[in-house]
């Protein structure tokens, strides 16, 4: 059992099949003992090729993207610490310390929605498929070549294997599931143009064109799960988290909802949970047990854990945990992407360090936060606080 859990790890399933590969090729060619060196050799040739490969996938859903104007929400450049980002209501760019790696968010943004989003994916797979193709034929004559290839090869097909959950969603998926999909969710993508403005709006601290854009969903996608979602957004934006945390409930406990968007709403709901509790809403006692059961919920059903710091940041500080607080809302901030994100976790950060009983540290915290969202409630309070301390 152990063994089938280690192999459903997509990562480690690659690397894995990548290991064998390598053995197999080299020992059949040259044969043991001699087959070792050209072993080594691969290998570090597969793990250039894992990176290789990636960075094409990647630049195809960028260029895919552009090619069938795709809304492309966010861009990540690298791994390590964040070095930069470029934050703004339609997209955010971050550059990282390590640029080996590439991470491309695309939505639809427009219609037809189904046809544009599979024509991003198709156009990266096509790409990889590409890149597996020339590294066999250009590289394989010695034993890093082939290594690099065996990498690519196994970086592509495990990118074609169609998989959608809480974490991703593959470019597999895009081109082999997305056209099979049925009606209900066919208007799910539908009702996400209209998200995607809501989003926007909301991102640029634009309240009226948010409750412009919801109305018009409401009657166009009354039934979806994107319009409560979206209502949902609107009201935490404007303070209202009693009917948010009302609604949010009533989402994440109907079992006809895909599994995907249950996590998304678990999450939601514990964060709408603290600023509920913060702004004397809802009682400590009877919300934060809920807020923190939605939150184990969360992760059980694979929410990624980095996810959640910033919302477990905000427990921790209504628990008393002030340090806690404090180092995970520092990681929250590096993993934290567009501007409500950001104000939203800096806002926590400045609550810890005022709890800490550094408010010169808060101020700063809450500085960074306005430049993000002034106008964001939990923002708008806590600088209410402060001015008062």
């Amino acid at each position: 059992m152990r063994l089938l859990r280690f192999l459903r790890r997509p990562a480690l399933l690659l690397l894995v099949a990548s290991v064998l590969a390598v053995i197999v090729i080299e020992t059949s060619l040259t044969g043991l003992p001699m087959a070792l060196l050209g072993i080594l050799t691969a290998l570090l040739g597969a793990a250039a090729g894992v990176i290789v490969a990636q960075l094409v996938l990647q630049l195809g859903m960028l260029t895919g993207g552009l090619l069938t104007r795709a809304a492309i929400t966010r861009v990540i450049i690298g791994v390590g610490p964040r070095l930069h980002a470029w934050t703004a209501a339609r997209r955010t760019v971050v550059l990282r310390a390590v640029p080996l790696f590439l991470s491309v968010s695309v939505a639809a943004g427009r219609e037809p929605v189904r046809l544009r989003m599979w024509g991003t994916g198709a156009w990266a797979a096509l790409l990889g498929l590409a890149s597996t193709a020339a590294s066999w034929l250009v590289l394989s004559a010695d034993s890093l070549g082939r290594g690099v290839a065996v990498g690519v090869t196994a970086t592509v097909l495990a990118s074609l294997v169609p998989r959608r959950d809480s974490s991703v969603t593959s470019i597999g998926w895009l081109v082999l599931s997305l056209p099979r999909i049925g009606a209900a969710e066919v208007a799910e993508m539908s009702a996400s143009v209209l998200a995607g403005q809501i989003t926007e709006a909301l991102n640029a601290g634009r309240l009226a064109d948010a409750r412009a854009a919801l109305a018009e969903m409401t009657d166009r996608h009354g039934d979806s799960w994107a319009t409560a979602a979206c209502r949902i957004a609107v009201w935490e934006a404007e303070g209202n988290y009693r009917e948010a945390v009302g609604l949010a409930m009533r989402l994440s406990a109907d079992e006809s909802i895909e599994l995907r968007r249950r996590t998304a709403t678990l999450v939601g709901l514990a964060g709408l949970v603290v600023s509920a509790v913060e702004a004397d809403q809802l009682p400590a006692a009877a919300a934060l047990p809920a807020g923190g059961h939605a939150l184990e919920q969360a992760e059980k059903l694979g929410f990624p854990a980095y996810k959640l710091h910033g919302t477990k940041a905000a427990f921790a500080l209504l628990e008393g945990k002030t340090a806690e607080a404090i180092r995970l809302a520092l990681l929250a901030e590096d993993f934290s992407h567009g501007p409500l994100a950001r104000a939203d976790n800096f806002a926590t950060l400045a609550r810890a360090r005022m709890a800490a009983g550094d408010n010169r540290s808060a101020r700063e915290a809450l500085a960074q936060a306005e430049e993000h969202a002034a106008w964001w409630p939990r923002v708008v309070a806590l600088r209410t606080r402060l001015d008062i301390a």
